[in-house]
């Protein structure tokens, strides 16, 4: 089934502020997950320069394998996304290098799930990356103005909009490291 993803993604210095601005909201808690997201080069084409994304997800005792297409020129990031469980983490790990891709990143973050109307919104502390709020909307119908409501109310500063992916970020660490 094809999705769609629409977030927007913040960097944020004292997580804590956040937690006290969603429980004033009356944001419902939903959970906290540790993920580890396993991304991978296309043997044929590269994803950097299609704006492409395939990753292997593992959350807990769930496994999901997303590819996640371009991102649309908007605000927020709207792109095309798939994602299919997967019983054996390993197992589809090693099929896809069997096919030639190759993994290029491992990232590790701790996810706090919040919901707030049609928002699912993410405290997200990523492992040699920082805290970020990270908002995704979950309706039916986007709206740019209901998103403009809700980083007014929690009191993000719409500076600190960022438009790069988890990986983009990671990469780019990776690249000034070598520079």
């Amino acid at each position: 089934m094809c999705s769609y993803e629409i977030e927007a993604k913040y960097a944020i210095q004292d997580i804590d502020r956040y937690r006290k601005q969603l429980k004033d909201l009356k944001a419902s808690y939903i959970r906290t997950v540790k993920e580890k997201d396993i991304y991978f080069q296309h043997p044929c084409r590269n994803f950097h320069e299609t704006d492409e994304a395939l990753r292997v997800r593992i959350e807990d005792h769930r496994c999901l394998l997303t590819y996640k297409g371009a991102r649309e020129k908007t605000f927020p990031k709207k792109r095309i996304e798939l994602n299919v469980k997967v019983g054996e983490p390993q197992g589809i790990i090693e099929i896809l290098k069997a096919l030639g891709f190759r993994v290029i990143a491992t990232l590790e973050k701790r996810r706090e799930i919040y919901v707030v109307g049609n928002w699912e919104i993410s405290l997200d502390y990523v492992h040699n990356l920082g805290y970020f709020i990270e908002l995704e909307f979950k309706g039916k119908k986007f709206s740019r103005l209901s998103l403009r409501e809700i980083v007014k109310k929690l009191g993000i500063e719409e500076e600190k909009y960022i438009h790069e992916s988890y990986l983009e970020l990671y990469l780019k660490t990776l690249k000034d490291y070598y520079s």
